[in-house]
């Protein structure tokens, strides 16, 4: 599976693409919802390749049961609500569970590292967050922004990992391609400040997302911030389902790395 891999103190963190899966037609070919249409089979496949390429293992030579990691992942909602993955959590989505039974969030944090947290999007901004005792994984799009998700998502990690944070954004559409009705944006503009205004290649408004992301983790305090810097809608490599409509899902999966005792 290609993906971008980030190994940092406390966390690893893979974004994903569309590539290296076993998806077909218009899910090809790393789809990881099971949401969209796609064949079940094939994505609890992309899944355990998702979860072998975080652990650093090539994909087809990992068989599920090597895998001590457990998939976490959430009925997202563009909202800002808030899930915080224990122990007994963990077991739960350890033993299967279905999406109406998933957690109905938009943010995960936890401090257990067979956790992996996972956030799908399809245009929508994959976000991971790296404290030093636990980590977050957000789904962000324009009404979770409006709403203040990323805000949600610093506090809630700090709540069980106080101190320093560092932020991984993933790929989502860019302002290049993200236009926007006015009345719409003058109300992001009015919340978040000037620079979320942006104009399409077709010189249409626009909403900076990215940028939107990076004012409301300032304003949480958060400043090491990481961008893969890459548009959906431009890039064949991801879905968006601004692009296509009937699309995929890719995700960032995020676990918490706790330092080895010496």
């Amino acid at each position: 599976m290609t993906a971008v891999r980030s190994v940092v103190a406390g966390a690893t963190v893979l974004f994903t693409d569309r590539s290296g899966g076993v998806s077909e037609g218009w899910f090809a070919s790393a789809n990881l919802s099971t949401q969209v249409g796609d064949d079940p089979g094939a994505v609890a496949e992309n899944r355990r390749r998702a979860l072998a390429a975080l652990d650093g293992r090539h994909a087809l030579g990992s068989a599920a049961g090597e895998l001590r990691t457990v998939w976490v992942g959430a009925d997202q909602r563009h909202g800002n609500d808030v899930a915080v993955i224990d122990a007994a959590a963990v077991a739960l989505h350890r033993g299967g569970l279905a999406h109406e039974a998933l957690p109905a969030v938009d943010v995960l944090v936890t401090a257990c590292p067979d956790a992996v947290l996972v956030m799908l999007g399809a245009d929508c901004a994959p976000l991971a967050l790296i404290g030093d005792r636990a980590v977050g994984a957000a789904h962000v799009g324009w009404r979770g922004l409006a709403v203040g998700a990323v805000g949600a998502a610093v506090a809630a990690l700090r709540s069980i990992s106080p101190g320093s944070i560092r932020a991984l954004a993933g790929p989502t559409v860019g302002p290049c391609c993200y236009e926007f009705a006015v009345a719409d944006l003058n109300r992001m503009s009015e919340r978040l400040g000037p620079h979320v205004e942006a104009s399409t290649t077709r010189g249409r408004p626009a909403l900076d997302l990215p940028a939107g992301i990076r004012i409301e983790l300032a304003k949480a305090g958060v400043d090491d911030v990481i961008e893969l810097g890459v548009c959906t809608a431009c890039s064949p490599r991801y879905f968006s389902y601004r692009r296509d409509r009937t699309t995929g899902r890719h995700a960032v999966l995020v676990r918490h790395d706790p330092p080895v005792a010496q």
